[in-house]
């Protein structure tokens, strides 16, 4: 008879009556939210569900640079779907930035002075750092994932928007002394009737001369 109140009390019965309570199932919302910019749902992010029944899947994906890390009522799978519902839900994406590791090295000749461990979020930039040989050395390369890098020949260098982990290495090269010339160019030369022996001849670097 289109009566909703509950309970009821039919007065001033004169006739029969058949009365039937009619029950409709109890529906609830699935919410599915996010960050704005972080990311996006797959699938339908609002629905309705009556009680006990099963939503639909729906997945978070991370924009470019971010990744998922969980949704905030500790489901940890990106992809979700939940069964049974008996509440409404508005379970919320939580995504972070990437962070990769940037690694500055040498090669034994000198050091890095100063940032050789960094950690830099996506699309940044890592701090500077300059390559310092030890004595006697000069800085001739930086080599980036095993390729020299020809782009630049200084000994400091930064690193920009930086996008996966980087490793560098700083190479350095002996300094070749050009103030030790000697009027001999051979190993074994005659000098004023003494005969000179040049030992250990390493690029007019280094020598041990014996005369005989």
């Amino acid at each position: 008879d289109n009566s909703t109140v509950n309970p009821r009390t039919d007065t001033n019965i004169r006739i029969s009556r058949t009365i039937s309570a009619v029950f409709a199932p109890i529906s609830y919302t699935l919410s599915y939210t996010k960050t704005t910019g972080l990311g996006s749902i797959v699938g339908a992010s609002n629905q309705s569900i009556n009680h006990g029944f099963n939503g639909t899947e729906v997945t978070a994906i991370p924009s470019v640079g971010y990744h998922f890390v969980k949704w905030d009522d500790e489901v940890l799978t990106a992809s979700r779907q939940d069964n049974n519902v008996k509440n409404n839900k508005s379970p919320t994406a939580i995504f972070e930035i990437n962070v990769y590791t940037v690694t500055y090295e040498n090669d034994g000749n000198g050091s890095i002075t100063t940032g050789a461990n960094q950690s830099v979020e996506h699309g940044k930039s890592a701090a500077a750092v300059t390559a310092t040989p030890n004595a006697g050395y000069e800085f001739d390369a930086w080599v980036v994932s095993g390729v020299k890098d020809t782009t630049n020949n200084s000994n400091s260098r930064t690193d920009s928007n930086i996008t996966s982990d980087l490793r560098v290495k700083a190479t350095f090269k002996l300094i070749i002394n050009p103030a030790w010339n000697p009027s001999f160019a051979t190993p074994t030369s005659t000098v004023g009737g003494y005969t000179v022996q040049i030992s250990n001849y390493q690029n007019g670097y280094q020598v041990a001369v014996s005369v005989s």
